[in-house]
């Protein structure tokens, strides 16, 4: 795995959000934990 800086602590929050949004899905997807986030960032 690579580290990524994704800014201050302050951010942890948001992050953390994230996760729990992903977890939430997994179920009511069907998902069985097998999916996952790909991030987007824009050129320039």
């Amino acid at each position: 795995m690579r580290a990524i800086d994704v800014g201050p602590l302050e951010r942890a929050r948001q992050l953390e959000g994230l996760g729990f949004l992903g977890i939430s899905l997994q179920q009511p997807l069907g998902l069985n934990f097998e999916s996952a986030w790909k991030l987007v960032m824009p050129a320039g």
